[in-house]
């Protein structure tokens, strides 16, 4: 009975793995932009959300929030929500990482890690 008992104790973690097919990580490019949210740029350079950096969209966090980070789609729209916010388009329906990089707007300090 005990080594069933300690099989179990090795299996849970493997279960409790994110997906293993992460896209490779590529350094961003000239051109691209990156925010100071590190989960973000994580995202970007994994090619999670775009690599470059713009033209990022909720459906988009929603998909690798929920695939990559285990965060449910309310978290990613609340936070992409934030982030259309500022965007300089009126009424955007993307915004770049770069867009982020302002003092006092959304700026937090708590992370997942």
């Amino acid at each position: 009975m005990r080594s069933g008992v300690f099989s179990i104790f090795f299996l849970v973690p493997v279960l409790a793995l994110p997906t293993l097919d992460i896209p490779l990580w590529t350094p961003p490019g000239p051109g691209d932009v990156r925010s100071p949210c590190p989960l973000l740029n994580t995202l970007a350079n994994h090619n999670i959300i775009s690599h470059s950096g713009k033209d990022i969209t909720i459906p988009m966090l929603k998909d690798g929030f929920k695939k990559y980070v285990n965060v449910g789609p309310d978290v990613a729209a609340f936070a992409g929500g934030a982030a259309l916010t500022l965007s300089p388009i009126v009424n955007s329906t993307s915004f770049n990482l770069n867009d982020l990089d302002k003092h006092n707007a959304i700026e937090h300090d708590g992370s997942l890690s």
